[in-house]
């Protein structure tokens, strides 16, 4: 395996990671939400255009990177405004991410030519 295979691998995994862990943040600030008995149309809305946009971004599309990065930093000050400032840094960091690790870039560089 080249080194670039090597690269294109790891941002390959990085990348479903990031979907994954913000996913799942989302998925778990909706239910937390549905089990206290506050129905948070914001945090539901959040995961649900998140959800649209991971296959886009898997793909490597740019205008999606944007796009959920945007609706990321959203739910950031979201979260850090309803008390949970640590949570909302970790995604506004997991959207970061998707634009400057190098490894990830190397991923989308190459789904993108798929």
């Amino acid at each position: 395996m080249t080194s670039e295979a090597a690269t294109i691998m790891l941002g390959w995994r990085l990348t479903v990671l990031i979907l994954c862990l913000e996913l799942g943040s989302l998925a778990l600030n909706v239910a937390l939400g549905v089990t206290s008995g506050q129905t948070d149309y914001l945090s539901a809305g959040l995961f649900v255009a998140t959800a649209l946009l991971v296959w886009p971004v898997y793909q490597g599309k740019l205008w999606a990177r944007i796009e959920l990065c945007l609706l990321w930093g959203t739910g950031a000050i979201e979260l850090a405004l309803s008390g949970l400032p640590v949570w909302g840094a970790c995604s506004f960091l997991l959207g970061l991410a998707l634009f400057f690790t190098p490894q990830v870039n190397a991923y989308m560089d190459y789904a993108a030519q798929q």
